[in-house]
Protein backbone atom coordinates (compact mmCIF):
# COMPACT_ATOMS: atom_id res chain seq x y z
CA UNK A 1 0.00 0.00 0.00
CA UNK A 2 1.33 3.38 -0.98
CA UNK A 3 0.10 6.43 1.20
CA UNK A 4 -2.30 9.33 -0.47
CA UNK A 5 -0.76 11.66 1.32
CA UNK A 6 2.37 12.28 3.59
CA UNK A 7 2.87 9.36 6.29
CA UNK A 8 4.65 9.55 9.53
CA UNK A 9 6.99 6.79 10.17
CA UNK A 10 7.92 5.18 13.18
CA UNK A 11 11.06 4.30 13.49
CA UNK A 12 12.58 0.84 15.47
CA UNK A 13 16.16 0.67 15.46
CA UNK A 14 16.93 0.00 18.92
CA UNK A 15 16.61 -2.62 21.44
CA UNK A 16 15.30 -0.63 23.80
CA UNK A 17 12.74 0.62 21.25
CA UNK A 18 11.80 -2.89 20.66
CA UNK A 19 11.55 -3.82 23.98
CA UNK A 20 9.29 -1.17 24.89
CA UNK A 21 6.92 -0.97 22.15
CA UNK A 22 3.84 -2.65 24.24
CA UNK A 23 4.31 0.43 26.37
CA UNK A 24 4.31 2.83 23.66
CA UNK A 25 1.32 2.17 21.75
CA UNK A 26 -0.55 6.15 22.06
CA UNK A 27 2.38 7.06 20.25
CA UNK A 28 2.36 3.98 17.35
CA UNK A 29 -1.21 5.13 16.69
CA UNK A 30 -0.10 8.45 15.65
CA UNK A 31 2.40 6.96 12.86
CA UNK A 32 1.02 5.26 9.43
CA UNK A 33 3.75 3.07 9.35
CA UNK A 34 5.92 1.24 11.80
CA UNK A 35 9.55 1.02 10.56
CA UNK A 36 11.78 -2.09 11.70
CA UNK A 37 15.20 -2.03 11.05
CA UNK A 38 16.20 -4.86 10.88
CA UNK A 39 19.97 -4.86 10.38
CA UNK A 40 20.02 -3.19 13.61
CA UNK A 41 17.62 -5.52 15.79
CA UNK A 42 19.16 -9.21 14.60
CA UNK A 43 20.49 -9.76 17.97
CA UNK A 44 17.24 -9.56 19.69
CA UNK A 45 15.37 -11.85 16.29
CA UNK A 46 13.10 -13.53 18.59
CA UNK A 47 11.89 -10.22 20.36
CA UNK A 48 11.75 -8.91 16.96
CA UNK A 49 9.63 -11.94 15.44
CA UNK A 50 7.16 -11.12 18.58
CA UNK A 51 6.92 -7.31 18.09
CA UNK A 52 6.59 -7.84 14.34
CA UNK A 53 3.31 -9.87 14.72
CA UNK A 54 1.81 -7.86 17.40
CA UNK A 55 2.48 -4.62 15.73
CA UNK A 56 -0.65 -2.84 15.39
CA UNK A 57 0.07 -0.47 11.86
CA UNK A 58 1.01 -1.15 8.79
CA UNK A 59 4.98 -2.21 9.17
CA UNK A 60 8.20 -0.70 6.75
CA UNK A 61 11.08 -2.99 6.84
CA UNK A 62 14.06 -2.48 6.09
CA UNK A 63 17.52 -4.76 6.32
CA UNK A 64 20.28 -1.56 5.27
CA UNK A 65 23.46 -2.02 3.38
CA UNK A 66 26.57 -1.19 5.08
CA UNK A 67 27.32 1.10 2.58
CA UNK A 68 24.41 3.37 3.14
CA UNK A 69 24.94 3.41 6.99
CA UNK A 70 23.62 -0.38 8.02
CA UNK A 71 24.59 -2.51 10.88
CA UNK A 72 26.88 -5.46 11.50
CA UNK A 73 28.35 -5.98 7.82
CA UNK A 74 25.33 -7.87 6.31
CA UNK A 75 26.11 -9.22 3.13
CA UNK A 76 23.79 -9.29 0.06
CA UNK A 77 22.55 -12.51 0.84
CA UNK A 78 22.17 -12.48 4.05
CA UNK A 79 20.36 -9.05 3.41
CA UNK A 80 18.12 -10.50 0.54
CA UNK A 81 17.07 -13.63 2.70
CA UNK A 82 15.67 -11.51 5.96
CA UNK A 83 13.55 -9.23 3.34
CA UNK A 84 11.90 -12.55 2.21
CA UNK A 85 12.13 -14.24 5.72
CA UNK A 86 9.80 -10.78 6.53
CA UNK A 87 8.21 -10.22 3.79
CA UNK A 88 5.03 -12.03 5.29
CA UNK A 89 5.00 -9.23 7.97
CA UNK A 90 5.78 -6.11 5.49
CA UNK A 91 3.33 -3.23 3.66
CA UNK A 92 6.73 -1.53 2.79
CA UNK A 93 10.17 -2.76 1.95
CA UNK A 94 12.89 -0.59 1.62
CA UNK A 95 15.31 -1.54 -1.09
CA UNK A 96 18.73 1.22 -1.96
CA UNK A 97 18.48 2.05 -5.21
CA UNK A 98 21.94 0.75 -5.88
CA UNK A 99 20.78 -3.07 -5.04
CA UNK A 100 17.32 -2.85 -6.85
CA UNK A 101 18.68 -4.72 -9.90
CA UNK A 102 20.79 -7.25 -7.88
CA UNK A 103 17.61 -7.95 -5.84
CA UNK A 104 14.98 -8.16 -8.50
CA UNK A 105 14.45 -11.70 -7.74
CA UNK A 106 13.01 -9.50 -4.10
CA UNK A 107 11.81 -6.55 -5.77
CA UNK A 108 9.37 -9.28 -7.77
CA UNK A 109 8.42 -11.62 -5.05
CA UNK A 110 7.74 -8.58 -3.05
CA UNK A 111 5.15 -7.11 -5.75
CA UNK A 112 3.67 -10.59 -5.98
CA UNK A 113 2.29 -10.40 -2.62
CA UNK A 114 1.08 -7.21 -2.23
CA UNK A 115 4.07 -5.31 -0.61
CA UNK A 116 5.44 -1.89 -2.45
CA UNK A 117 9.09 -1.00 -2.90
CA UNK A 118 10.75 1.87 -1.00
CA UNK A 119 13.73 2.56 -2.95
CA UNK A 120 16.12 4.63 -1.37
CA UNK A 121 19.17 6.73 -1.54
CA UNK A 122 21.73 7.97 1.12
CA UNK A 123 24.64 10.66 1.30
CA UNK A 124 25.70 11.01 4.99
CA UNK A 125 28.24 13.95 3.85
CA UNK A 126 26.50 16.38 1.57
CA UNK A 127 23.95 17.42 -0.71
CA UNK A 128 24.68 15.95 -4.27
CA UNK A 129 24.34 17.92 -7.57
CA UNK A 130 20.79 18.07 -8.54
CA UNK A 131 22.30 16.30 -11.69
CA UNK A 132 22.98 13.53 -9.61
CA UNK A 133 19.71 12.93 -7.05
CA UNK A 134 17.80 13.14 -10.88
CA UNK A 135 19.70 10.48 -12.17
CA UNK A 136 19.34 8.49 -8.66
CA UNK A 137 15.27 8.55 -8.98
CA UNK A 138 15.72 7.61 -12.87
CA UNK A 139 17.49 4.21 -11.99
CA UNK A 140 14.78 3.45 -8.68
CA UNK A 141 12.09 4.09 -10.78
CA UNK A 142 13.97 1.79 -13.78
CA UNK A 143 14.15 -0.46 -10.84
CA UNK A 144 10.48 -0.72 -10.34
CA UNK A 145 10.00 1.74 -7.13
CA UNK A 146 6.40 2.86 -5.95
CA UNK A 147 8.13 5.11 -3.56
CA UNK A 148 11.76 6.96 -4.03
CA UNK A 149 13.21 8.22 -0.94
CA UNK A 150 16.22 10.78 -1.24
CA UNK A 151 17.83 11.22 2.50
CA UNK A 152 20.99 13.63 1.72
CA UNK A 153 22.76 16.51 4.58
CA UNK A 154 21.15 19.66 4.17
CA UNK A 155 23.76 21.99 5.74
CA UNK A 156 22.31 25.71 3.87
CA UNK A 157 19.25 27.15 2.25
CA UNK A 158 20.79 26.26 -1.17
CA UNK A 159 20.57 22.76 0.03
CA UNK A 160 17.55 22.59 1.13
CA UNK A 161 16.35 24.59 -2.14
CA UNK A 162 17.60 21.66 -4.26
CA UNK A 163 15.33 18.97 -2.31
CA UNK A 164 12.46 21.15 -2.37
CA UNK A 165 12.90 21.96 -6.51
CA UNK A 166 13.59 18.34 -7.03
CA UNK A 167 9.79 17.14 -5.03
CA UNK A 168 7.73 19.93 -7.16
CA UNK A 169 9.94 19.41 -10.39
CA UNK A 170 8.92 14.73 -9.77
CA UNK A 171 5.16 14.91 -8.84
CA UNK A 172 4.11 13.53 -11.86
CA UNK A 173 6.70 11.08 -11.45
CA UNK A 174 6.39 8.40 -9.35
CA UNK A 175 5.16 9.33 -5.35
CA UNK A 176 8.73 10.56 -3.78
CA UNK A 177 10.34 11.75 -0.49
CA UNK A 178 13.43 13.95 -0.29
CA UNK A 179 14.32 14.62 3.75
CA UNK A 180 17.21 16.49 4.55
CA UNK A 181 20.44 15.17 7.52
CA UNK A 182 22.57 17.85 9.33
CA UNK A 183 22.20 21.26 10.56
CA UNK A 184 19.13 21.82 8.54
CA UNK A 185 17.61 17.96 8.87
CA UNK A 186 14.63 18.93 11.18
CA UNK A 187 13.25 21.64 9.08
CA UNK A 188 13.86 20.08 5.76
CA UNK A 189 11.58 17.33 7.44
CA UNK A 190 8.50 19.48 8.16
CA UNK A 191 8.91 21.85 4.94
CA UNK A 192 9.26 18.23 2.64
CA UNK A 193 5.94 17.22 4.12
CA UNK A 194 4.01 20.25 3.49
CA UNK A 195 5.60 20.29 -0.39
CA UNK A 196 3.86 16.49 -0.77
CA UNK A 197 7.13 14.03 0.63
CA UNK A 198 5.45 11.19 1.24
CA UNK A 199 7.23 9.55 4.37
CA UNK A 200 8.39 11.22 7.01
CA UNK A 201 10.63 9.27 9.55
CA UNK A 202 10.07 9.51 13.74
CA UNK A 203 11.31 7.96 16.47
CA UNK A 204 9.11 6.53 19.17
CA UNK A 205 11.41 6.20 21.91
CA UNK A 206 14.79 7.72 21.47
CA UNK A 207 16.60 9.30 17.76
CA UNK A 208 18.46 6.67 15.64
CA UNK A 209 19.15 8.81 12.60
CA UNK A 210 20.21 12.95 12.72
CA UNK A 211 17.25 15.71 11.41
CA UNK A 212 14.42 12.86 13.01
CA UNK A 213 11.44 15.10 15.18
CA UNK A 214 9.58 12.44 17.86
CA UNK A 215 6.14 11.04 16.51
CA UNK A 216 4.42 12.73 19.09
CA UNK A 217 5.52 16.46 17.74
CA UNK A 218 5.32 15.49 13.85
CA UNK A 219 2.03 14.61 14.38
CA UNK A 220 1.19 17.60 16.45
CA UNK A 221 3.13 19.54 13.08
CA UNK A 222 0.87 17.52 10.91
CA UNK A 223 -2.11 18.90 12.32
CA UNK A 224 -1.27 22.33 13.09
CA UNK A 225 -0.04 22.73 9.65
CA UNK A 226 -3.44 21.10 8.23
CA UNK A 227 -1.63 17.80 6.47
CA UNK A 228 -3.94 15.23 5.66
CA UNK A 229 -3.69 12.01 7.19
CA UNK A 230 -3.35 9.48 4.33
CA UNK A 231 -5.87 6.82 3.71
CA UNK A 232 -3.74 3.71 2.18
CA UNK A 233 -4.03 2.28 -1.36
CA UNK A 234 -2.62 -0.82 -2.87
Amino acid sequence: MVPTHPAIVGAVADRDTLTALPDLEDIIQLCDYVEFRVDALLENEDLLVRRLADCSRPILITVRDPVEGGLFNLTPQDRQQRMLDFLPHTTLLDIEIRNLEAFGQVVSKAKSQGVSIVASYHDFLTTPPRESLDEANKRGLAGGADIIKLAVTTENALDLHTLLQLQEDTRSQAPLTVMGMGFLGMSSRVVAAQAGALLTYTYLKEANAPGQWSAHLMRHLFDELGIERPSLTS
